[in-house]
């Protein structure tokens, strides 16, 4: 709670002749928590005090919210709850401390489903097979695990599989994927929240089985898996980072076995995303990784998971995937 008060005194000495030093709690005086190069403005300060002022209210009531709640608090102050969580990006970073020590909780977005599952404290079991070709939403109830949580998990699958899509997860959970392959499926609908990230994190270490990513050919499906490998700019994005999760796909060389008409054209805005990406540390550090991004640029084309059902309705289980598990065909 002291953070939040350092910090909007930082923010009204940016603005004022005041001088707030007598006054901060943890944050040192060489140490200016709002950085000029952030382009200080009135608007912008004022995000900043009414974000840390509603943390700082929930704190107190020794109470919790969500995103989107803290959104509604400020409406007049925003335009959209993605600005409301790019400032409290930014608190959190300046503050290196996680979300959830600024008392709020994301809403639940990724899903789990599988063979494996969870015990509480020796009394609850939450059997994620049991619970059928729905599987179970990575919420609240995943929250505290760790390495010195209560949470036991039993498995015996051979692999984690994380899904960039939804829709390709609920495909593959229908067919019963998880039977045929002795797996774990796991999607983050897209970009991954950090109880997603922090789930998959725990099982690696946990479990200490191959992890492999299956998203489509495009920047965005490239984007992601760098998402789960190292995190984001989030402070708490940082602590779980994942580096060991390999790329099954989809490859440059799986588009082969597609229809022409399934290709499509890169935008520019995918053509800059690549270029960035050819410029990225890890990627450049992982050869086929980048020859993957140059293969893409070259050819000037991308492609989704759901483009194998103009072959058949179930290559993607009774031949794709079969046979990038049986050659161990992943990056």
């Amino acid at each position: 709670m002291e953070y939040l008060e350092d910090l909007v005194l930082q923010s009204i000495g940016q603005l004022t002749d005041i001088n707030i030093n007598p006054w901060l709690h943890n944050i040192s005086r060489n140490n200016e928590i709002i950085s000029n190069k952030n382009s200080i403005t009135l608007r912008y300060i004022a995000k900043v005090i009414c974000v840390a002022n509603t943390l700082h209210n929930v704190i107190q009531q020794g109470r919790r919210m969500s995103l989107r709640e803290l959104y509604y608090h400020n409406t007049w102050l925003f335009d959209n709850q993605n600005q409301a969580t790019v400032i409290v990006r930014k608190i959190s970073i300046m503050l290196r401390i996680p979300r959830r020590t600024l008392g709020l909780f994301p809403s639940p977005k990724g899903m789990i489903g599988g063979r494996i599952t969870f015990r509480y404290k020796d009394i609850e079991v939450l059997n994620i097979y049991n619970m059928g070709i729905t599987g179970a939403i990575i919420g609240d109830n995943f929250e505290d695990i760790g390495e010195q949580s209560n949470i036991e998990v039993e498995s015996d699958a051979q692999y984690i599989i994380i899904i960039e899509k939804a829709s390709i997860f609920q495909y593959l959970m229908e067919r019963k994927i998880s039977d045929r392959f002795s797996c774990i499926l796991i999607t983050g609908k897209g970009f991954p929240d950090i109880a997603t990230r922090k789930l998959i994190s725990y099982l690696v270490y946990k479990l200490k089985i191959t992890t492999l990513y299956l998203g489509d050919y495009d920047p965005p499906g490239i984007n992601i898996y760098l998402t789960y490998v190292r995190g984001s700019d989030n402070y708490e994005s940082l602590i779980v980072a994942c580096p060991h999760i390999y790329f099954m796909g989809i490859h440059y060389e799986d588009t082969f076995d597609l229809p022409c008409t399934t290709q499509i054209p890169l935008t520019k805005n995918d053509k800059t995303v690549l270029s960035n990406l050819l410029s990225d540390p890890i990627v450049k550090a992982c050869n086929k990784l980048h020859g993957q991004c140059k293969m893409m640029f070259k050819s000037g084309y991308k492609c989704e998971l759901e483009a194998f059902q103009a072959i058949s309705s179930d290559f993607l289980v009774n031949s794709y995937l079969p046979n990038k598990l049986l050659k161990r065909s992943w990056i």
